[in-house]
């Protein structure tokens, strides 16, 4: 019993140490700019957190697009379709594509990967339109 009584007297007399010390604190009020000093740093952090956001965002875009290309050009191989040459082109008033070398792609290699950075753009285009409109 003596050791609990001393245990409580022990708390009881911590409990008033700090009422007196609490007690003893004068109130600061805080400075007049302290509510707009911390709402900027709310938003400076709100700002990085999304810049971040939208960072990895582009990355794994970029990621997914490398793969499905890659997917893509493995099909193309493993079913081997047959490369198309690229004479369509070869104008004779064009004199700059006569410069180039022979080369042969298959047309749906170039098709898909046209396509693929249209869409890439018209996404990046469109997400920081909706963006804009939903911020304010």
């Amino acid at each position: 019993m003596n050791n609990e009584q001393l245990k409580n007297e022990m708390e009881q007399n911590e409990q008033d140490i700090l009422k007196t010390m609490f007690g003893q604190l004068q109130e600061e009020k805080l400075p007049q700019a302290f509510q707009a000093d911390m709402m900027g740093r709310i938003r400076q952090e709100a700002v990085r957190i999304a810049k971040r956001n939208q960072l990895i965002q582009t990355l794994l875009l970029i990621g997914a697009l490398v793969c499905v290309i890659g997917l893509g050009i493995g099909v193309f191989v493993y079913l081997k379709i047959l490369p198309m040459s690229l004479d369509f082109i070869r104008i004779d008033y064009w004199q700059i594509v006569h410069s180039f070398p022979h080369v042969s792609i298959p047309s749906s290699y170039l098709a898909f990967s046209f396509l693929v950075v249209i869409l890439l753009v018209a996404d990046y285009l469109l997400r920081q339109a909706y963006h804009k409109r939903h911020e304010s």
